[in-house]
């Protein structure tokens, strides 16, 4: 049956020059044979030799060993495989070090697969033409990640590090540190708590950026927090956890569970 791929915008153009450019390093993860060989084909000769196929998995199980093995920069998932979905392989990694680009028949799992934050959700049978553009964004996501990199360790190199450089899919937000009380976050998302009172919702795992809080005077109080330490102005020691007190206006307070204190008072041993 032949199913429409939904609408996308148009990539943006990369930020780094064509020359400087790699091939995104591709691994097919679908349990039918024939479509692996069909994908393969399209990569191979049909996408502008934006990518290369490193490997081929068939299972949920297969494809987790085989990210390991490769470590490809862009998976192809199939969603409905022998031994599960395909959301099983993204729940396997803590922060996948990898993008993913859904390859499926159904249509009725776009919404979950956006919540993986997948770069693009393909429809079978797969256009060549369609199969590119989802591989264009990846490649643009891929260089301006790869200069977030660059420019986050030349920040840090440097005798000013009191920002912090967030790569944000095709965009930069530059967060000054003083500005900011704490960061909380969420399965996909996280949220910064300003000064000001203002809150942002950032849409990507905290993760990818917390040792760039970290080098900037944050600490991690809870699971799901890193406070700013400049902004902690009082701790609290109570019987099963601590609170600690900011200076904001409203004087928040934020429990540390037990398994945190160390790295806290760690802190002002340094």
């Amino acid at each position: 049956m032949t199913n429409e791929s939904p609408q996308s915008s148009s990539p943006l153009p990369s930020p780094l020059g064509s020359s400087e450019r790699k091939c995104l390093r591709v691994l097919i993860v679908d349990d039918e044979i024939n479509q692996r060989v069909a994908l393969r084909y399209t990569v191979t000769n049909e996408c502008d030799g934006l990518a290369e196929v490193i490997g081929e998995a068939h299972s949920v199980l297969s494809a987790i060993e085989a990210i390991k093995q490769h470590e490809p920069d862009v998976v192809l998932l199939d969603i409905e495989l022998m031994d599960g979905r395909g959301f099983a392989v993204l729940d396997a990694f803590d922060d996948p070090p990898f993008m993913v680009i859904f390859i499926t028949s159904y249509r009725e799992f776009g919404a979950d697969a956006y919540e993986y934050q997948a770069i693009d959700y393909v429809l079978k049978p797969v256009e060549p033409e369609r199969l590119t553009e989802a591989l264009r964004r990846a490649m643009t996501v891929s260089d301006y990640e790869s200069m977030a990199t660059m420019l986050t360790a030349r920040a840090a190199s440097g005798s000013n590090t009191d920002r912090i450089l967030l790569a944000i899919g095709e965009r930069f937000k530059i967060i000054t540190c003083a500005d900011v009380l704490y960061v909380s976050s969420h399965r996909e998302t996280f949220d910064i708590y300003f000064t000001t009172g203002k809150v942002e919702t950032i849409a990507r795992r905290m993760s990818q950026f917390e040792h760039q809080f970290a080098q900037n005077g944050f600490v991690r109080i809870n699971r799901s927090m890193l406070v700013n330490m400049r902004h902690v102005q009082e701790i609290i020691p109570k019987r099963r956890s601590w609170v600690v007190c900011l200076d904001d206006a409203s004087t928040t307070q934020l429990e540390v569970t037990e398994s945190y204190r160390v790295p806290l008072i760690e802190y002002f041993q340094r």
